[in-house]
């Protein structure tokens, strides 16, 4: 894993970033958890009764999937759980790390702007036309914009914090920005 310049951000910055990584993580939990509840319940009422809910597809893939995947972003960066390709990067030299990280922060940045952009004015879009589910259908009556602004949202804490550490450099008391596999010691060992 690389090494990241170390130091300790100001107590404001701090707070903001911590705020922003745990709101994230209990966002994606919660949202988890409902999901696991109305599928265990849509199977039981399905399988017990033969009256299923109906309604309970259209409210995950319509509001917590993209709550789970979007608002959960700043978690995964946290984490180190996003994309990147260790076996390249950690045979280069330190000038040549130092410039893929500049470029990849550059890239996030990069992106994260269309991103938001794009966001945003589908939000704004569905906002102004109005768009809800059709009346008596079995989709849940969320405003279409509500879905679609957890985009920008997500993108938008998950870049805070990431130009927080670019701007700041890691901070060690954030906890580990690197992957938490454990390799063993002997290729025989069951990980």
């Amino acid at each position: 894993m690389t090494t990241a310049t170390t130091r300790s951000h100001p107590p404001i910055v701090r707070g903001i970033r911590r705020a922003i990584v745990r709101a994230s993580i209990w966002i994606a939990s919660i949202c988890t958890a409902i999901t696991a509840l109305v599928m265990t319940l849509e199977a039981g009422l399905r399988y017990i009764s033969g009256h299923p809910l109906g309604w309970n597809i259209s409210l995950i893939e319509s509001f917590l999937l993209p709550a789970i995947v979007f608002l959960g972003l700043p978690w995964a960066y946290h984490e180190g759980a996003h994309v990147r390709a260790e076996l390249v990067y950690d045979r280069l030299g330190p000038r040549l790390q130092k410039f893929c990280r500049g470029l990849s922060d550059t890239v996030m940045v990069i992106a994260s702007i269309f991103l938001i952009s794009a966001g945003v004015a589908a939000a704004t879009y569905f906002f102004q036309i109005g768009a809800i589910p059709p009346p008596l259908s079995s989709a849940v009556p969320i405003p279409t914009w509500v879905t679609y602004s957890l985009m920008p949202l997500g993108v938008a804490a998950s870049l805070v914090v990431a130009l927080i550490d670019v701007i700041f450099g890691v901070d060690p008391d954030s906890g580990p920005h690197v992957d938490r596999v454990a390799v063993p010691a002997d290729s025989n060992e069951v990980i």
